[in-house]
């Protein structure tokens, strides 16, 4: 049989494998089986108009349902029909038997006769507060949300979707529910077109330092490309539709989290209205999640750049968002969501957040295998290992024989040759010196009064006679005595010799010597500093060495930050002689009178990292900014020795 004048609009065609529409079947029911509540319900779509063979998966044609819902609904409560009131809708229908329909197979452990157990836990879907880190992006006079993520204390990363609405671009964020920051830059992916769901993404900086707890874990970044089993996606619908064992009405709306299984390419399923937005498809950059049952309409919206996010407990216990979500609909129920996945971008993010960083891919790279360690090279370089080479390499990109040896600018190479071998060698010294302490070279720097001695600051053991310490501890009124922590003998001061280039009020080059009359000699509690000599990389957990008010040597942990951490805050440039850490668990890092940043090695061997400027009490900063030892290696050893 044939329609003559094609489908109409009442019309549905529909096809599938296990199809058992009959001919001479019409008026059988053509429904689907929509979720809510964990509950699945069957909703008609259709009633058969004509089919073919039993059992043939051949197209057969159904009387669209909602072409004459009015008509229907009329027509029922006319003859009397219960429960069909005015406002009579989907999610009423979806409420109202929802204790007797059968429960969605995600939360079913086992079914035996006429018993179910169900684990709650399981739910697709169920109401929940979004994580911390994510942020609500908003427009002054303007009625449009739109979401990110915290990845930094200045910084929020959403899709480029979020960087502009009626050509305006948003104005502030709100974060941690009550809190407002406005928004100074704006960063869209420089390849991004708007309306395209390719490079979609977008770096907001703040114009301050967002205002965040003590315990807040800014999101990290998924660098991986691939990712398995669920993440955690995030909506917004009717609070009635998505609880667990309850059916009352109530359609006030509220945040959703939604287990989300991570769809390959062949799985994602993606709406046809998208189309226009990925014209080449789905590229590695997608991130696609979703379950496959459908849910009742209106039970829940997506989020435009909220995140996809899991805490990975058995890897390391932090906050990872593996993508932003961008196109979609229904939360990804029977029709999938698509994100922009963060690790296909992480190199234009550096480029935007890391200082001064270049793109490595970027990179000629040329190998010439007449040039040897030690040779001159181009550009007034040398050839040298590559660890002793700064990042500027990168930039050159000439390799000398192999890749394990590169041109590097002279003023860029670590000059190992001017560093004293003491230095070199205090490591090895150290690990074969019997050691009852970790804090064997630390020592109170005093001042003689009226008999009384005072120690005002503190420095480290380098020799027998030298104790490295700052040049704001010294002042204008040199020491007279040092005395040892950990026993009960004062060493007489003979001279004191501050950096020539130390400027008192931006505290650079804030670094001294003092050299004692008498000589030291080692012991188990006695024993030198060495010096931390990497010039490009800096330990990541450092220990701060300070004396508390009963005179108790204690430890607390800072990280290094980049000196355009500090610098936020801080009232001079900063150079890269100076060091910019922070303490992980204070909203402050109080630093006073000279305390030592300190790298223990696996084998306990202290190393000097930084000093902090001497300071008459302590100072509260969120970052703590000291000099950097490896900055003056050669000053100290060409005065040290």
């Amino acid at each position: 049989r044939k329609l003559r004048s094609g489908l109409q609009g009442q019309h549905i065609c529909a096809v599938d494998e296990k199809m058992d529409t009959c001919e001479g079947d019409s008026g059988g029911p053509l429904q689907v089986k929509l979720l809510h509540n964990s509950r699945m319900s069957p909703f008609l779509v259709g009633v058969t108009s004509f089919g073919i063979t039993c059992g043939a998966s051949y197209p057969g044609v159904y009387t669209r349902v909602s072409f004459y819902h009015d008509w229907i609904v009329t027509t029922m409560r006319s003859q009397g029909a219960v429960g069909l009131d005015e406002n009579y809708n989907t999610t009423l229908c979806a409420l109202r038997f929802a204790e007797y329909r059968e429960f969605d197979e995600a939360v079913v452990v086992r079914q035996k006769d006429t018993e179910t157990e169900i684990d709650g836990t399981k739910m697709r879907i169920l109401e929940a507060s979004t994580p911390e880190q994510m942020v609500q992006i908003r427009w002054f006079r303007k009625d449009k949300d739109c979401y990110g993520v915290i990845v930094d204390e200045d910084t929020v990363l959403t899709v480029a979707d979020c960087a502009e609405f009626e050509e305006e671009p948003p104005s502030y964020i709100k974060y941690l529910k009550t809190k407002l920051m406005n928004i100074s830059s704006i960063h869209v992916h420089p390849d991004h077109v708007r309306g395209s769901g390719y490079n979609n993404i977008a770096i907001l900086k703040m114009s301050q330092l967002l205002d965040l707890p003590l315990d807040f874990q800014p999101s990290c970044i998924w660098h991986e490309t691939d990712f398995h089993g669920s993440v955690n996606a995030y909506g917004r619908g009717r609070r009635d539709m998505n609880k667990f064992g309850s059916f009352k009405l109530d359609p006030t709306e509220s945040y959703h989290l939604i287990q989300s299984p991570v769809q390959n390419a062949s799985s994602c399923i993606l709406s046809k209205q998208f189309d226009q937005r990925l014209r080449h498809g789905l590229a590695s950059e997608h991130f696609c999640v979703g379950n496959d049952v459908f849910q009742v309409p209106g039970s829940c919206s997506q989020l435009a750049g909220s995140i996809f996010d899991s805490t990975l407990f058995k890897k390391n216990k932090y906050h990872h968002t593996m993508a932003l979500s961008l196109l979609g609909r229904d939360c990804g129920f029977g029709e999938h969501l698509i994100g922009t996945r963060l690790a296909s971008h992480v190199e234009w993010m550096k480029t935007v957040l890391l200082p001064e960083y270049k793109e490595v891919t970027s990179v000629f790279r040329y190998v010439d295998p007449d040039l040897r360690e030690g040779d001159l090279c181009e550009d007034r370089g040398r050839c040298v290992p590559i660890e002793k080479c700064s990042a500027s390499w990168r930039r050159l990109g000439t390799f000398c024989t192999n890749s394990s040896v590169v041109c590097c600018p002279d003023d860029k190479a670590e000059k190992l040759s001017k560093i004293h071998a003491d230095i070199l060698a205090c490591p090895n010294f150290i690990r074969n010196l019997p050691r009852l302490t970790k804090t064997g070279s630390f020592v109170l720097i005093g001042w003689t009064r009226n008999r009384t001695n005072h120690f005002l600051c503190s420095g480290s053991i380098l020799n027998e006679e030298v104790i490295l310490t700052t040049a704001s501890c010294l002042r204008d009124d040199p020491p007279q005595v040092v005395s040892h922590h950990h026993t009960p003998y004062l060493y007489r001061v003979g001279a004191a010799l501050k950096h020539p280039a130390y400027n008192a009020t931006s505290k650079i080059n804030d670094i001294a010597l003092i050299q004692l009359r008498d000589s030291l000699s080692w012991s188990t509690v006695l024993f030198p500093a060495c010096l931390w000599t990497n010039t490009t990389h800096t330990p990541i957990v450092m220990k701060m060495l300070f004396l508390d008010q009963s005179d108790a040597l204690k430890f607390f942990t800072v990280h290094p930050m980049y000196n355009s951490d500090c610098q936020r805050t801080h009232p001079y440039r900063m150079p890269s002689s100076q060091l910019c850490v922070r303490d992980p668990g204070q909203n402050t890092t109080c630093v006073s009178t000279t305390d030592q940043a300190v790298w223990l090695d696996p084998e306990g061997v202290p190393f000097l990292v930084g000093l902090t400027p001497h300071a008459a009490e302590c100072v509260q900063w969120r970052y703590s900014v000291l000099t950097r030892i490896s900055s003056h290696l050669e000053w100290i050893g060409e005065n040290l020795f």
